[in-house]
């Protein structure tokens, strides 16, 4: 079910993208956006692998070390710990594609209402100031939150899960002290996303953004991404739960 969501939500990303290509390019490139924003010398490949780190390895290594570490408290084959991969993985492939969708079509409704948008936009790769990178910046910084809050989700969803299904009857202190390493991962990988949002967002306001405007944006962003995970790892384990 998930793996067709996720081909019919692809397909209207890229149609969204197709409309919008044109502007798209107009941006600056990726890298020389977060080197201007965050001050630092980032080549394109660099960009690219850190990127990949954030948004994709570093979510897959703790979704997976979480399943390993909890799953075995209850069941001793493999089949629950598979069953669990092949789910959430494409839940978190689903609410990328969520959140970019969001993204593109904010961006093009902006460019459809406003005409002053519409110019700022094509002219931004001529433009060196700091509103020529917001728009990337602000997608960038999304999917960095996106990736934080659903990591930091899926293990209260899978400590709940779990606990459902145990048949010990272990104490809340109890069952925390039997899952600390799967906790201090994800605490540990969040302190990580933390810092790295915290330095975007301090490289932002020492380029003209006021602290409070930062601020609003961080918390505009956790909303819309605890509002998606929160909806779409609800499903995970409701049929998680009915499936094991």
């Amino acid at each position: 079910m998930f793996q067709q969501v996720n081909v019919i939500l692809l397909g209207i990303d890229l149609i969204l993208i197709a409309f919008i290509h044109k502007e798209l390019n107009s941006l600056p490139p990726l890298h020389k956006t977060l080197s201007t924003i965050m001050r630092l010398n980032m080549s394109r490949m660099g960009c690219y692998v850190i990127l990949a780190f954030l948004l994709v390895a570093g979510p897959l290594v703790a979704i997976t070390v979480t399943i390993m570490l909890t799953k075995k408290q209850v069941f001793s084959e493999v089949k629950s710990p598979l069953a669990s991969y092949a789910i959430i993985y494409n839940i978190l492939l689903l609410s990328y594609l969520i959140r970019v969708f969001k993204q593109l079509f904010a961006f093009y409704t902006k460019l459809a209402l406003s005409d002053t948008f519409y110019f700022y936009i094509r002219v931004a790769k001529y433009n060196n100031s700091l509103l020529s990178y917001l728009v990337q910046y602000d997608m960038t910084s999304s999917l960095v939150m996106h990736a934080a809050v659903f990591v930091g989700l899926f293990l209260l969803v899978e400590l709940a899960v779990i606990r459902r299904l145990s048949t010990t009857n272990a104490g809340a202190w109890s069952y925390v002290k039997r899952n600390w390493p799967a906790i201090l991962l994800v605490v540990a990988t969040l302190v990580g996303y933390g810092m790295v949002i915290y330095h975007i967002e301090r490289g932002v306001e020492i380029h003209e953004i006021s602290l409070g405007t930062s601020v609003s944006m961080v918390f505009s962003r956790f909303y819309e991404a605890l509002l998606i995970n929160a909806l779409l790892l609800y499903i995970y384990a409701v049929v998680i739960t009915n499936d094991l």
